[in-house]
């Protein structure tokens, strides 16, 4: 079977494209020159998924750091980003909207989030993550903060009579508490939550 041949056009274009932005990251649509940088990249990519590219053709692209998966090349990114983030903040809570060095850290978050509910991120990736406390359940997350939030105030005040205004450490109790309540009173909280307050005297009535 015949390989497929890098231009010679197309490389001397990537070479062009790597010099002026320091990378080959090269968005679909892209033209160099008047060369159709993008669509030569993204030729390149099939050939090597249909094993049709020159030996030849690979390394050339490998030296200018050539991406073969994006996606796992942007996963790569995200978790440097992440990386970054916790060696900063000291955890992995990342805000929506969060940036790291240029990086979209809280939609790369997002994302990770949704792949593991749809079933569709990798086993190695998921460890790579839960290495790093990656926080899974945003929900789940900020209960525990709460119940050890209340813990801490009943240790300091004997009782859980939380007020308009409390805080804890910084941590917003009185919502904390009204969330907990509007859940009950709808029925979504669930038994071992109700335990766990019910345990510390939790007060279902709201106190004005």
């Amino acid at each position: 079977m015949n390989k497929s041949v890098a231009s010679m056009e197309g490389l001397t274009a990537l070479k062009a494209y790597k010099q002026v932005y320091g990378n080959v990251n090269v968005p679909r649509g892209t033209k160099q020159d008047g060369f159709s940088l993008g669509g030569f990249v993204y030729s390149q990519r099939t050939h090597k998924k249909k094993g049709t590219l020159s030996e030849e053709s690979i390394k050339q692209l490998n030296e200018l750091g050539f991406v073969w998966d994006v996606l796992d090349a942007r996963y790569q990114e995200g978790l440097a980003a992440l990386k970054a983030y916790k060696q900063e903040h000291g955890d992995v809570n990342v805000p929506k909207g969060a940036k790291q060095d240029g990086f979209s850290l809280g939609g790369f978050v997002y994302s990770q989030r949704t792949s593991k509910q749809k079933g569709s991120l990798s086993e190695e990736h998921i460890k790579q993550l839960n290495e790093l406390g990656f926080v899974w359940d945003v929900s789940d997350t900020r209960y525990q903060a709460g119940l050890l939030a209340l813990k801490a105030y009943k240790q300091a005040h004997g009782n859980v009579n939380i007020t308009r205004g409390t805080k804890q450490d910084g941590f917003n109790l009185r919502n904390w508490v009204g969330t907990q309540r509007a859940k009950y009173n709808k029925g979504t909280l669930s038994e071992e939550r109700i335990k766990q307050l019910n345990e510390l005297g939790f007060i279902w009535a709201r106190n004005r």
